[in-house]
């Protein structure tokens, strides 16, 4: 569907028996703005790192990474607190229980949503452009 935000999709959390959280796939612009937070964070990065080391080298070496895996690209939390709807956890979905999440589940789903939302050209699509 094109018009995105409004159907939800349950995903289970495989390493919880039994818990699961709803998301919404993103819009274009939800996806933009959490590139330009991911941008603003490695720039601040960057900063803090101009007196120290080859800047260029790290600059590099953060693009080349980027292009392995397009996720980097992406701010975390903006990609949770847009598309997290519901969950069957006993508190309420807010900024504060997201940042709540452990590491293991973050990451996961992270990985779930940028899935459902990266865009992907296949091979046909490639040659005919």
């Amino acid at each position: 569907m094109a018009i995105v935000g409004k159907q939800t999709e349950r995903l289970n959390i495989p390493h919880e028996e039994g818990q699961y959280i709803e998301v919404v796939r993103l819009s274009w612009r939800q996806m933009e703005l959490a590139k330009e937070v991911q941008m603003e964070a490695l720039s601040k990065q960057l900063k803090k790192m101009q007196g120290g080391g080859d800047i260029f080298k790290q600059v590099g070496s953060a693009g080349e990474q980027q292009k392995a895996d397009p996720k980097l690209q992406y701010d975390r939390g903006v990609i949770l607190e847009a598309s997290i709807k519901a969950w069957s956890y006993d508190v309420p979905v807010n900024k504060d229980n997201i940042d709540l999440l452990d590491e293991k589940t973050a990451a996961w789903l992270f990985n779930a949503i940028m899935d459902m939302n990266l865009w992907q050209q296949d091979e046909q699509e490639v040659k005919k452009g």
